[in-house]
């Protein structure tokens, strides 16, 4: 009955009994003799609170810790293996324990987001691919612009016509380190950045950084532009599978109730909700 249901059109009978075993293990549910489920102790604290009800997830602060060292606090749960600002400086994600909600990092090369694109709005590709068409378009003058905005927005033009982004994504910026235009929404420019941080060590990558979806700023090791196009190109087709962008024990809890999901359902999500494979 449950699964005739429109929200669940697409769960397996397999998945839900995974969700359902995981449940009464964690004494949400019971199960009487009669083989009738009923909510559990632990499940009943949960939907008799006011809050349970509530769309959105309440607000929760982390503790960041580098090493022994506390450096700040944000409020949301971030992603293993990207980036967060705090401090003046640009950490990487390196373990996250949600019961004591304390996040562990290291210190990160490059700028990074204080909202991170595990947790941020996504943006449609469309929006990207109109950008990219004001930038290369110059005939077209938009009289609501103020006159420095007018400005930026020809200086940009200017830049983008110098850089020949009407044909590269791909462009140099310093000795070894690259500024990549990926022109994707939110879940492809995602995808790609992990592949990047998982297996950018077979490409000559030292570090990512950059703004979702925007642009990634990638440090090499000396690599050439068109070796750097090449080799991605052909690691991309390699990529058959979200599980091969998630770390063994990564799990990310992106909404309200994701803590009383088992994580085999929750890297499932992530790769399907959050992950564009091609």
């Amino acid at each position: 009955q449950v699964l005739s249901l429109p929200p669940f059109k697409y769960i397996t009978s397999d998945d839900y009994r995974l969700l359902l075993n995981h449940l009464l293990a964690i004494d949400h549910l019971e199960r009487l003799e009669t083989g009738a489920l009923i909510v559990g102790l632990a499940g009943e604290k949960v939907a008799r609170n006011w809050r349970f009800f509530a769309v959105f997830q309440d607000t929760d602060e982390y503790t960041v810790h580098d090493g022994s060292r506390e450096i700040g606090s944000i409020n949301q749960e971030p992603v293993i293996g990207e980036l967060i600002a705090l401090a003046g400086a640009s950490w990487e994600v390196r373990e996250v324990d949600s019961q004591r909600r304390q996040v562990s990092v290291q210190a990160a090369p490059g700028r990074a987001a204080i909202a991170w694109s595990g947790t941020s709005a996504c943006v449609h590709e469309r929006v990207l691919e109109q950008m990219r068409k004001v930038l290369l378009t110059d005939e077209t003058e938009y009289r609501y612009l103020q006159p420095g905005a007018l400005a930026r927005l020809q200086a940009a033009r200017a830049w983008a016509k110098t850089q020949q982004l009407d044909r590269r994504q791909v462009i140099p910026w310093d000795q070894g380190v690259f500024c990549l235009l990926p022109w994707h929404g939110s879940r492809a420019f995602r995808t790609l950045e992990r592949i990047l941080r998982f297996y950018g060590g077979n490409l000559g990558v030292r570090s990512v950084s950059g703004s979702a979806p925007y642009y990634l700023m990638v440090q090499t090791e000396g690599v050439s532009v068109s070796g750097f196009e090449q080799d991605l190109s052909q690691f991309k087709g390699k990529i058959h599978s979200g599980a091969q962008l998630l770390g063994p024990q990564e799990a990310p809890r992106l909404h309200k109730y994701d803590a009383f999901i088992p994580s085999e359902l929750l890297r499932k999500a992530y790769t399907h909700d959050q992950l564009s494979i091609y």
